[in-house]
């Protein structure tokens, strides 16, 4: 028997490998597809598109369809969530300028103090400080339009999203029944 092993030794290896391939692939489809559908993944009659999908819907039934349910509620909740992620970046960027006015004034007291302000100096500072005021003005106008775009299309997409919120709805309440 020790002897048979050691001649077809290579052709059990490469069966073992072949089996090992096997059983991760098929148990890696098996785990994904109990893997909840990441974002909306039905399009806005409640239909889902993608056959990977379909067969999450089946193994996962009612579990799949409240997922989709939590998704929608998210897009939902979107114009809201634009709205208040632009005052907490107001609030970041005041703060910031907080801080940056307070330190600017420490820096400039100390130099005075030193000596150190020269009118060459103060012109620089002034030149940089300009700069500085026109390339914020240019970030603040692009963040603000891309939170525009972003609110817009959320708004946009309300009145769909209400209706596939009952779609989805419904079809939970037909898994309960």
């Amino acid at each position: 028997m020790n002897k048979h092993l050691q001649e077809n030794g290579h052709w059990y290896f490469l069966i073992l490998i072949f089996i090992a391939i096997f059983s991760y692939s098929n148990i890696n489809d098996f785990l994904e597809s109990y893997d909840p559908p990441i974002g909306i993944v039905v399009n806005m009659k409640g239909e889902i598109t993608k056959q990977k999908d379909k067969e999450k819907e089946l193994k996962q039934g009612i579990k799949f369809w409240q997922h989709q349910l939590v998704a929608v509620r998210e897009a939902i909740n979107e114009p809201e969530e634009v709205i208040a992620l632009s005052h907490r970046l107001n609030k970041i960027q005041h703060d910031t300028n907080v801080i940056k006015k307070s330190t600017e004034i420490a820096v400039d007291q100390m130099l005075h103090e030193k000596g150190l302000m020269t009118p060459d100096l103060k012109d620089r500072i002034a030149i940089r400080k300009e700069i500085e005021i026109k390339e914020k003005q240019l970030d603040n106008l692009e963040t603000s339009k891309q939170l525009q775009i972003r609110y817009d299309a959320a708004v946009k997409r309300q009145p769909d999203l209400l209706k596939l919120e009952q779609i989805i709805a419904l079809k939970i309440n037909n898994f309960k029944n």
